[in-house]
């Protein structure tokens, strides 16, 4: 299989990168044949940062999930550069980071690491925080 990319278009939106290649592949008689591929990162979230409507009994019900994480800052200013996060003041967090190798050991975060706890929010959004959606209806 030939892989020459020959366009390439990339649309950010939260935590989704979709791109899209024009590629040439093999056809099925051996020709190169220009085929148009999709792709989409996938990143784990751990159970204990994975957060979700307590008033629903699955995913499909909630009105909202959350991924909640402590990220350095400047991984948070870059997204923020990038339009991925929204621009706003960065206070770093100074709590414990959770226990990640199951030794139930957490570790105290010193405001040198210059880190930031961050809560990325998908869901449905009060019109009262929408700034545009005056007597909008959901």
């Amino acid at each position: 299989m030939t892989a020459a990319a020959k366009k390439k278009a990339t649309s950010t939106k939260a935590k989704k990168t979709v791109t899209k290649k024009t590629e040439l592949q093999a056809g099925p008689t051996g020709e190169p044949v220009e085929m148009e591929r999709i792709s989409v990162p996938v990143e784990a979230v751990r159970p204990d940062q994975f957060l979700i409507d307590p008033a629903s009994t699955n995913i499909e019900e909630a009105l909202f999930v959350a991924h909640e994480v402590i990220k350095p800052m400047h991984t948070i200013r870059e997204k923020q550069r990038q339009k991925i996060y929204r621009k706003g003041e960065l206070s770093p967090y100074t709590g414990t980071r959770p226990d990640t190798d199951g030794t139930g050991i957490t570790a105290n975060v010193d405001l040198r690491d210059s880190s930031v706890k961050i809560i990325e929010y998908t869901g449905r959004v009060p019109a009262v925080f929408l700034p545009d959606a005056a007597g909008a209806a959901w």
